[in-house]
């Protein structure tokens, strides 16, 4: 999809944020009607919607990062984005427990899944801007690093 937004024309940052940002917005929509519908059959539909939306802005942030960061950047980008999600993915499961445990309910756990996607809607839409430049981090060029005299060795370049 946001190759398809590029092609229209878009700029690149705003073509790979848009299909992040859509996605946690409709991941968020299903997770509320998830969370107030009474009926097994309707909760599983609602439940898979807001997966199968929440996976969408998933891959679409891995391309993100390959438009918002320098390429010798785009690995260590990547590893704080995961570090994030996994942060979130070991204690999710146990606030989740508390709540449920407390309440009964999983409309208060289900509630506050879809404001926090909702809220990282927001913070990849507006909060994420151009690209970022070696210029931005202050890094040098790797021929800046050498010392006089010595071969200058060759950039390491990430995956991404």
């Amino acid at each position: 999809m946001s190759d398809r937004f590029v092609a229209l024309g878009l700029p690149l940052v705003k073509a790979r944020k848009l299909p992040v940002a859509a996605g946690y917005v409709a991941s968020s929509l299903f997770t509320a009607l998830a969370a107030y519908t009474n009926g097994p059959g309707a909760a599983i539909l609602w439940i898979s919607l807001a997966m199968f939306f929440l996976w969408f802005a998933v891959a679409a942030k891995w391309t993100l990062v390959t438009a918002i960061s320098p390429p010798d950047y785009c690995a260590s980008y990547s590893s704080i984005q995961n570090f994030g999600g996994f942060l979130s993915g070991a204690c999710w499961p146990v606030l989740n427990g508390l709540i449920v445990d407390r309440t009964g309910s999983f409309v208060l756990a289900l509630a506050i899944g879809g404001i926090l996607t909702a809220l990282a809607a927001a913070i990849f839409y507006f909060m994420v801007g151009g690209p970022i430049t070696n210029a931005d981090l202050g890094a040098p060029r790797a021929a800046e690093t050498v010392q006089a005299g010595e071969p200058a060795a060759a950039p390491i370049r990430s995956a991404c």
